[in-house]
């Protein structure tokens, strides 16, 4: 019992001096990601995205799906079928900006030819919520860089995306 005590008592004071912490930090990026509004695009989200060149704005887009989960506390993960096949899921960060009410992720995969690796995806977006919170739009912006971290390509686009209630 006195374990328990100790232990539930040691675990408070560790969260409130993590709040003391986190309230003295830089909170830029991190403005009320748990308010109602904030945290209304944690879950799971099916995206349709379309990016070319941005150089090339008149190019045929690269068009896929990809899968997004927002975890609550400003993680994301990402699996899509943007080519090449031969590259790592992307894990990467959101934030919420309540003076726009649009929410900001970022997300980086390494990629791979034949097992090697080759360079990494550094992917970008401004996402907006629909007001019933189940549809996203999304402005698209990725660098697409080289081993050395040179820019391969920079690509533009867009995204909309509908919640997935499992």
């Amino acid at each position: 019992m006195r374990f328990r005590l100790s232990l539930t008592a040691m675990l408070l004071a560790s969260a409130l001096g993590a709040s003391a912490t986190q309230a003295q930090e830089p909170s830029s990026f991190r403005l009320p990601v748990f308010s109602p509004r904030g945290s209304a695009v944690v879950g799971l989200w099916q995206v349709y995205v379309s990016v070319r060149p941005c150089a090339a704005p008149t190019a045929l887009p690269t068009q896929f799906f990809a899968i997004n989960a927002f975890q609550l506390g400003g993680t994301l993960s990402d699996a899509n079928s943007f080519p090449p096949a031969s590259r790592g899921p992307g894990m990467g960060v959101w934030s919420y900006d309540p003076v726009y009410d649009k929410y900001h992720t970022r997300m980086q995969f390494a990629r791979f030819i034949d097992g090697v690796f080759d360079g990494v995806q550094d992917v970008r977006t401004d996402l907006t919520l629909s007001p019933d919170r189940q549809h996203t739009v999304a402005r698209v912006h990725a660098l697409v860089l080289n081993v050395d971290g040179s820019t391969r390509v920079e690509l533009c686009g867009s995204a909309v995306g509908d919640r997935q209630n499992l």
